[in-house]
């Protein structure tokens, strides 16, 4: 990023179009202290968590699993988490997939503001 040297941004495509190059985006992470990652699914972080860890991960595709019976769905339903100095954040998206309808969750769509401050 010009002007922040210490900040990154990298991701991946869908993995289930063999698309997603979980390689070639840690090989252009790694100069920085700082990394945001985006990827279509959050399959790939176990990848480049363990070469990596961003200070933010932002993935989809799950759309909540869908059809939810309590806690139980086809997918992992979305979620806002830290863990220690990072987050995760999984949406739930707007999308279907085969039936047009959802049960248990609900579409999100997020606004994500990040602040940040220049180390002296």
């Amino acid at each position: 990023m010009p002007n922040h040297p210490n900040w990154g941004i990298a991701g991946t495509d869908d993995p289930s179009w063999k698309m997603a190059n979980p390689e070639k985006a840690l090989t252009a992470i790694e100069k920085y202290r700082y990394v945001l990652f985006v990827s279509h699914q959050p399959v790939v972080w176990q990848k480049i968590e363990k070469v990596n860890h961003p200070i933010l991960m932002l993935a989809g595709h799950t759309h909540g699993g869908q059809i939810r019976l309590g806690k139980f769905g086809i997918g992992e339903k979305g979620f806002l988490k830290q863990e220690e100095n990072r987050w995760k954040l999984i949406s739930n998206g707007y999308g279907t997939t085969k039936l047009p309808f959802r049960l248990g969750a609900h579409p999100e769509c997020h606004l994500i503001k990040i602040q940040y401050y220049e180390e002296s």
